[in-house]
């Protein structure tokens, strides 16, 4: 089983006899640790673990394992807890190496939110989420965008599709190429921020970000 070593951003500090107490359990490493796949590669492990590819999750201590079916063959995955934080090992092929890690890392959190729900709390509009960002109020045109946004947003989450057409009014100079469906998310988005990410996502993809 070859191996792939991936600091949590939490490292050790006071050695490893005292690990437990300076590193965090998976569940709350996982965030940081996601950010070491790209976002294409992270969509694809949530459909993985959406379409139920991720089984025979165990959760012991400092260890998770789990089994990654890709074209009914299981690739089984662990992540431990090492002296430089979380490191994960699989016998996918190498070529499979990222998914299958960053699909186990996805179930386990999702698995985790069951066993420690959040509480209910009032979500924050995308709005203020924009401005806490900025540190300021947006500008008129900037109002204007975002509504722009909102309503190719409303569009897509009644139709669960989004076209070239929709893109075009998000940007000037993104090309009407087709007249079917985009293929920009797993499953359609359900928060406007949801939708702008995977938007922003294929903006980027064509350099227009």
């Amino acid at each position: 089983m070859s191996r792939i070593v991936l600091a949590s951003a939490f490292p050790r500090s006071r050695g490893w006899e005292h690990l437990t107490d300076s590193m965090p359990e998976l569940r709350i490493a996982i965030p940081a640790l996601l950010q070491a796949y790209d976002s294409k590669l992270r969509a694809e492990a949530e459909r993985l673990v959406e379409d139920g590819a991720v089984v025979n999750l165990d959760v012991v201590d400092a260890q998770v394992d789990a089994d990654v079916m890709l074209d009914d063959k299981a690739s089984h995955a662990r992540w431990t807890l090492g002296p430089e934080g979380w490191e994960g090992e699989t016998d996918a092929d190498p070529e499979l190496h990222e998914l299958v890690l960053c699909s186990t890392l996805i179930a386990h959190q999702k698995d985790a939110a069951h066993l420690f729900p959040k509480p209910d709390l009032p979500q924050e509009t995308f709005l203020v989420t924009i401005e806490k960002n900025l540190g300021r109020q947006l500008l008129p045109d900037e109002h204007l965008y975002l509504s722009k946004v909102e309503k190719r947003y409303q569009r897509a989450q009644a139709t669960g599709q989004i076209f070239d057409h929709d893109m075009v009014r998000l940007h000037p100079k993104w090309r009407i190429e087709t007249i079917d469906p985009l293929e920009l998310w797993p499953s359609p988005p359900r928060t406007v921020r949801e939708f702008w990410d995977y938007v922003a996502v294929a903006l980027d993809d064509k350099a227009l970000a």
